[in-house]
This record gives structure tokens, C-alpha cells and sequence, in this order.
């Protein structure tokens, strides 16, 4: 994991989703799928996370097939939107195509999902969402910060540590949730805390955040209603 501080590390988090009913796609398809959407998040200068209550989600349908020779074009309309998986209330939505060429369909189809990128209609759909998701956590990180106090008391720090994490650095909060963070990290691992730069403890902090979710949360059903 890149090192970061924790003013980094507290970046809006989106999560990434693929609804891939429609699109037929292969296991492998939609670890690709995945995995572009995790380049275009960082690539916004987001943090790329795991069953967060913000997703960008994509849905893939195939257009034209187009026979060249040897070669097979396939174009793709990709849908993405982004919203709050919890709620399954959408920000947005962006429509943009991709092309493919490959010597089968599959392989065509394939890589026009390898081709899925940044775009300036996804650029302005993210900026548009942020600031609903900045007034999401400003209306709740009080209560968020409770929650996380009550888990500390309980001795669950990882679970803390993945609620105060979520909380973005442009909210009103922030600095409360930063010196909590810390102070979790420093109390759940004691001597070990005192070796790290503060790059290295935001690092820390977002591995065992990223960890709880994956271990614990539930991946957000894609049957979101957005398209």
C-alpha cells in the first residue's frame, strides 16, 4: 500500500461496482471491470475503498459488432453512476462508449472493458457528487464520531478506525475525527505506533480500515435502480 498521510488517507472514498447481469460478463471480465473503475477513482485523487456507503457503479451493455478482416470490433456503452449504495439514492449518471478489437468476440469484448477509463463526462459526474457527499458526512459525522467512541470503549478498533476513516477531510469534522484516529492507533498498538512517521500511521490506519471492510461489511447489492 502507497504510504500516505492522514490528511491523504481521509479523502472521499468511493467504492467500486460493476452490475454485469445484463452484460453476460466472465469472472475474469469483471475483475477487469473492477479494477478500471479502482484506476479511474485514484486517478480523481479519491480513495479507492471497499463496501463504502459511496459507490461508483458501472453497467456495461454491447452495441455494435463490427468484422474487419481478421479482426472483430466491439463496442461498448458504459453506464456509471454515483450514489449512496445504502440508500440507493444516485447522484448521477454518465453515459460513454468504448471500442474493443480482438480476434473473437470474447477477446473484442474484453478488451473494450480493458479500455474503460477517465473521461471528462466521469470527471464532471464525481465532481458533481462530491459535495453531496461532503454534506452527507458535515450532517452526520457527529454521530459517526459517537458511534466510533462507543466502539473504542467496546475495545473494537478496527471497526472505529473504518468509520472515522470514511470521514473526508473537507468536512467540518475532520480534525476531530484525525485526533481520534490517531489516538485509536496509538492506544490499540502501543509501542509499535511510536516507530511510525505520521505518513506511515495514516497508512496504517486505512489497511486496517480496508481490512475491517472486507472481512466485515457486506458487499452493496448492485440491484441499486439507477439505470
Amino acid at each position: 500500500m502507497t504510504l500516505c498521510s492522514l490528511a491523504s488517507s481521509a479523502q472521499i472514498t468511493l467504492s467500486p461496482m460493476y452490475d454485469a447481469k445484463e452484460s453476460k460478463a466472465t469472472e475474469g471480465q469483471k475483475a477487469i471491470v473492477e479494477a478500471r473503475l479502482r484506476s479511474v477513482i485514484t486517478s480523481m485523487k479519491l480513495v479507492s475503498g471497499y463496501n463504502s456507503r459511496f459507490v461508483l457503479a458501472c453497467k456495461t451493455v454491447p452495441l455494435q459488432t463490427e468484422v474487419a478482416g481478421t479482426k472483430i470490433a466491439q463496442r461498448i456503452s458504459a453506464t456509471f453512476a454515483v450514489g449512496d449504495a445504502r440508500t440507493k439514492s444516485c447522484f448521477g449518471t454518465s453515459i460513454v462508449e468504448f471500442t474493443g478489437i480482438g480476434n473473437t468476440e470474447e477477446q473484442a469484448l474484453t478488451n473494450a472493458l480493458k479500455n474503460i477509463k477517465n473521461s471528462p463526462q466521469l470527471r464532471k459526474l464525481v465532481d458533481k457528487s462530491k459535495q453531496r457527499i461532503i454534506d452527507y458526512y458535515n450532517n452526520n459525522a457527529a454521530s459517526i464520531i459517537r458511534k466510533a467512541q462507543t466502539l473504542i470503549n467496546g475495545k473494537q478498533y478496527e471497526q472505529a478506525l473504518f468509520e472515522l476513516c470514511a470521514i473526508p477531510e473537507d468536512c467540518n469534522l475532520y480534525e476531530q475525527a484525525l485526533e481520534m484516529m490517531e489516538k485509536v492507533y496509538e492506544t490499540a498498538y502501543g509501542d509499535e505506533s511510536v516507530q511510525l512517521s505520521r505518513k506511515e500511521l495514516g497508512a496504517a490506519c486505512r489497511k486496517l480500515a480496508d481490512e475491517y471492510a472486507t472481512n466485515n461489511c457486506p458487499e452493496s447489492d448492485c440491484s441499486l435502480g439507477w439505470w
